[in-house]
């Protein structure tokens, strides 16, 4: 809901833009940068809602391996106490097995964590919005934003401008 929100004010600033109301525009055009940013702010809110998942998950799992691990220990001491090869073996593989295990849990908690934690990007300004809309409907604006200009001739000369910096750039 938010994020058709969110284009329906894009559109009012469209359409004030070309209607040359650029008051009008500012208005929706920080509506919409708000609502991106709510928006924003739940995506994150899900994701440090799934990262202390997973870290409940790991600990639950971890404390599951102790239990485990302290059974193998036991285990290890009775075969010790009777000093059979074979039980040994058997006894070590397993606690290797729980080792693995819980590096495998651990890894996966800390990938989890990483994905879910990353990702923040800079914030759009109202001016950069405006000047994005106005660039995709053909609309020159000043700094000021004081008033709209429609462009004919001068969008080539821009583009041709941006073509020869990129190209002095990848020299």
């Amino acid at each position: 809901m938010i994020k058709i929100a969110g284009k329906n004010s894009r559109k009012q600033v469209e359409k004030y833009m070309k209607e040359g109301q650029i008051e009008a525009a500012k208005i929706h055009a920080e509506s919409a940068l708000r609502q991106e940013k709510e928006q924003q702010s739940y995506s994150q809110l899900a994701g440090r809602l799934d990262a202390v998942s997973q870290k409940v998950q790991t600990a639950l799992n971890q404390q599951m391996m102790s239990k485990q691990m302290s059974k193998v220990v036991k285990g290890m001491s009775a075969v010790l106490k009777g000093m059979d090869a074979e039980k040994i073996t058997k006894v070590m593989d397993k606690f290797e097995q729980n080792s693995e295990d819980l590096d495998v849990a651990q890894g996966y908690m800390e990938k989890t964590i990483e994905g879910a934690t990353t990702g923040a990007g800079a914030e759009m300004s109202v001016n950069g919005l405006l000047q994005e809309t106005a660039d995709s409907i053909g609309l020159e604006i000043s700094l000021e934003l004081d008033e709209a200009v429609p462009l004919v001739a001068p969008v080539k000369a821009q583009v041709q401008e941006t073509e020869e910096r990129k190209a002095v750039k990848e020299v």
